[in-house]
């Protein structure tokens, strides 16, 4: 868990939409879910006491796409989480 690790994620920020589907139907059966599918979050990690890594005011983006993929666009199913800081990313 992200607030286990940096501390609690505060002043956050986010936008909720439905990407998928056109107008309820799904891009090949007509069944996609009437349901947010898009959600990105921004904030920054807040004081405590205790955090394993200290990481006060450092910024936090988070995105969540379930939407389908446009005909056009070739989706890759992944799990990311990058951690960037002053000395490089993991």
């Amino acid at each position: 868990r992200m607030d286990y690790l940096f501390g609690p994620v505060v002043d956050v920020t986010s936008t909720v939409m439905r990407k998928g589907g056109d107008d309820g139907g799904s891009v090949k059966d007509g069944n996609y879910p009437l349901v947010e599918d898009y959600v990105s979050m921004k904030g920054r990690i807040g004081p405590c006491d205790w955090a394993v890594i200290s990481s006060e005011g450092a910024a936090v983006e988070c995105l969540w796409d379930f939407a389908p993929p446009d005909e056009n666009e070739k989706k890759k199913d992944e799990d990311e989480l990058i951690i960037t800081g002053t000395k490089g990313s993991l």
